[in-house]
């Protein structure tokens, strides 16, 4: 089986300049009882200011990032430490793409690596309800940042672990018995 990684990233999301770029990175190397085996966390410094909306969803400034390494310093890191994995996150089209695109910017390869979104998962749960991060904290009593890449895998750790075994009850197997199922790329 090959590993399996919760990710996630924060970014810029500067829309005014496309100028998105990674600001914060966080992922656990799992096994398939979701204990954790390994993590990685970094702080990325960009190369633009960040906009009032991300200071104000992550809790992040311009000073906190200054004196971080540079992307170029980070992808590296994270590549190898995702290899070839599969990565499960919550809205993964998000994390994939900003992955994708600073990997690209940087002449890096993202090679044989799986991105799974959770939200499938959780909709076909919980038919009918709202799947947001937030939402699902709330539904499971999780209290942890929003919006800062820890807290979220964190958080996603917990919400997988707690919905597992409603899973095996509805479906006879485990999520990460599942995963292929909910596959992005």
């Amino acid at each position: 089986m090959n590993n399996i990684i919760i990710l996630d990233v924060e970014t810029t999301q500067n829309t005014q300049t496309r100028n998105e770029e990674i600001i914060e990175i966080a992922a656990f190397k799992i096994n398939k009882n979701f204990e954790i085996i390994e993590e990685f966390h970094s702080f990325v410094r960009p190369t633009c200011n960040l906009t009032y909306i991300t200071k104000l969803k992550t809790g992040l400034n311009d000073y906190m990032l200054k004196d971080k390494n540079n992307i170029n310093d980070v992808l590296p890191l994270i590549l190898n430490f995702i290899k070839n994995s599969k990565i499960i996150a919550h809205n993964a089209n998000f994390d994939c793409k900003a992955i994708k695109n600073s990997c690209k910017i940087n002449n890096y390869q993202l090679n044989n690596v799986e991105f799974i979104d959770s939200i499938p998962i959780m909709k076909k749960l919980f038919p009918g309800e709202k799947y947001n991060l937030n939402s699902l904290k709330l539904k499971f009593n999780i209290k942890r940042n929003n919006h800062r890449s820890m807290d979220d895998i964190l958080s996603l750790r917990e919400i997988l672990i707690l919905t597992n075994n409603i899973y095996l009850k509805k479906f006879g197997k485990n999520i990460i018995d599942d995963l292929d199922e909910f596959k992005v790329i």
